[in-house]
């Protein structure tokens, strides 16, 4: 499974560091030594940062002592609900296959239940998709990873977009943390009248927080301290081992 995503980076001319929310830990802070290096530093450095730090955050939500998250799982977020991929219905075991109780699996698991569906969309019957299933988890082929636990919305994405996309601690912000004064802004009449008074405080994306000025043409964001042409969205992937 590969994990892809954006993640805000501001810049001056010598130094840039990565802008997200503080479930990601410290931001990260480098310098650009010569122009034109921004984007290969700033993936470089985002990217041993995915690999190193924020695959201990997704580990929380993939497995744990004794368990594995089921590969048919599918959390609804951000409730993080798990449902089945194959019948689009609550889990009874909500995804988590203890290690140590293959029975607990095998019963709790109601596939049987939906025969047509996993022989429509496997070739094999629910018995035998379960048996592949356990023997994925129990030799460590398939560790957990899913892409919605642990995430979170972002405010500002359109209503379609708002329902689907879901974003990891570092792929997200808050305006509140880009402006000069909160209270200046948490008040201002225009930013009250465009709605984002109210959202300065929730989770904003890469690509949403760089198109501020599209997105409301008639307000001046530096007048607040947000310089949107001093942001971009640096791009990395990452694809966890087995």
């Amino acid at each position: 499974m590969e994990f892809r995503g954006n993640v805000l980076v501001h810049y001056t001319d010598t130094t840039a560091k990565t802008c997200w929310t503080d479930r990601a830990g410290p931001e990260l802070q480098f310098e650009v030594p010569e122009s034109g290096a921004l984007d290969s530093i700033a993936e470089e450095a985002i990217t041993n940062y995915v690999e190193s730090q924020g695959i201990e955050y997704l580990n929380q939500f993939s497995h744990g002592d004794g368990w594995v998250n089921c590969p048919e799982g599918r959390a609804k977020v951000p409730a993080d609900v798990w449902h089945c991929k194959i019948t689009d219905e609550p889990c009874p075991i909500q995804a988590q296959i203890e290690l140590d109780d293959k029975e607990l699996f095998f019963d709790g698991c109601n596939l049987e239940d939906h025969e047509k569906k996993v022989r429509g969309k496997h070739g094999k019957s629910p018995q035998e998709h379960k048996k592949g299933i356990w023997g994925a988890v129990t030799s460590g082929d398939y560790r957990g990873h899913h892409h919605d636990p642990g995430s979170v919305p972002c405010s500002f994405c359109d209503e379609g977009k708002f329902r689907e996309e879901y974003y990891f601690p570092w792929e997200v912000t808050r305006l509140s943390d880009h402006v000069d004064d909160y209270e200046s802004a948490r008040t201002s009449r225009e930013l009250v009248i465009s709605d984002l008074a109210y959202d300065l405080k929730n989770t904003i994306c890469a690509d949403c927080f760089i198109s501020l000025s599209e997105s409301y043409p008639g307000i001046e964001f530096q007048s607040y301290g947000i310089d949107p042409s001093r942001y971009y969205a640096v791009e990395y992937s990452y694809r966890p081992q087995s």
